[in-house]
Order: structure tokens, then sequence, then C-alpha cells
């Protein structure tokens, strides 16, 4: 059996407790052993303790933590838009994440990844397991993300910031 992985982005130190009670309820939950992978965040004494309390290995090249995810989770409670979710995407990789501003702007729930009640981890720790469970619903979020991410390109952008910018001075 292919082993499951999970990864976790630690952006602020604000997110490590609800990520500790998360991981809590998906260890329960989960009868298939779950390689936790964290990405070394802003908060390195915080992610080396949860590291060590999980069992977890801490690694800091984003393209090799995406590639070798399945669910890329991101417990952050705010964003500026999400962009760790695009990279995620566009390795294939389908996002969780608290419905919270930035994150519902990159996750299109239901679609590339999916939004979750913010502060709830229950219901997070529900969806990850969910979604390590459900091959056929990771590989259509996957092809979705990636196509997601595609179409975040810097051209798209200055085009749409200069769209902007005329609606508001003609």
């Amino acid at each position: 059996m292919q082993e499951e992985l999970v990864s976790v982005t630690i952006p602020t130190l604000n997110s490590a407790s609800t990520l500790t009670a998360t991981l809590d309820s998906v260890a329960r939950q989960t009868y298939n052993r779950i390689e936790l992978i964290i990405a070394d965040g802003n908060s390195r004494d915080e992610t080396a303790q949860i590291a060590t309390d999980f069992g977890a290995k801490v690694i800091q090249t984003r393209c090799e933590l995406f590639s070798k995810a399945h669910p890329s989770v991101v417990p952050s409670i705010r964003e500026g838009y999400g962009i760790v979710i695009i990279e995620a995407n566009a390795c294939g990789t389908p996002a969780i994440g608290w419905d919270v501003p930035g994150l519902r702007d990159s996750i299109v729930d239901g679609e590339t990844g999916i939004l979750v009640p913010f502060d709830d981890t229950q219901t997070m720790a529900k969806q990850i397991v969910a979604l390590l469970k459900d091959g056929d619903t990771r590989e259509r979020m996957g092809a979705s993300a990636m196509k997601w991410a595609r179409s975040h390109t810097w051209e798209k952008s200055a085009e749409d910031f200069d769209n902007v910018l005329s609606a508001l001075w003609g």
C-alpha cells in the first residue's frame, strides 16, 4: 500500500495551536500510516516542536514538498492571497485551508481544494482524512488545481491590474 502524505505549511506562529489540534484529530481518525511533512515557516521554534511532537520531518524546498504531498494543508488565519496554495496547485496538489481572506481567494472550494470554517479543527481533520482516502476526488481536484494555477500568470495579473486602473481613471 502506498504511503499517504500530508503536507503542512506553517506561515505564522498564530496558526500553530490550531495546527496541533487538527493533527491530533487526524492521527485519531486515520487507520493507515500518514507521513507528515512540515514546511519550515516563519516560526522556526514552533515548527521544530510540532515536528518533534508528531514525528515529522521538516523540509524547506517547496517543490519537493508539494510533489510528495497528497493534500497541502494551509492552516493560516489570513493570507494576502495564498501564493503557497497556487504553488501547491501548480504541482497538481489540492489544498485544504480555513475559509478566511486570502485562502478563499486562492482555493476554489470543491474544485481545487476544500475550504473549512475557521478554527473548526474537527472538520479540518475530517476533510484531510476524507481527501487522503478518496483517490478519485484527490486526482480530480489535483487536475483542476493545476489548471487553476496555470491561469495565474504575471501577464494575466498585469492585464487585470491595468483593467482596474483603467476603470478607476478612464
